[in-house]
């Protein structure tokens, strides 16, 4: 069984893991923009999220860098 960290976002992440350590990344998915319609087209109910298969996200998708996301915020 996997033993998860659950981080808060007030205090930094090295500060919340275990003493051993001295270095601490969080590694996020990657960012992909679909084309426009994508998600109308897959979607089978309004309660239901699809995701893309990695051959659709290879054949339609397009990276969104982290960089322009933080300034866009």
């Amino acid at each position: 069984m996997l033993d998860y960290i659950w981080i808060d976002d007030e205090t930094s992440i090295l500060n919340q893991v275990k003493s051993q350590y001295k270095y601490a990344l969080i590694i996020t998915n990657p960012f992909i923009q679909m084309t426009q319609g994508w998600y109308n087209n897959k979607k089978i109910s309004v309660l239901e999220y699809t995701y893309p298969t990695n051959e659709e996200i290879i054949e339609y998708g397009k990276p969104v860098f982290v960089e322009s996301n933080i300034k866009a915020n």
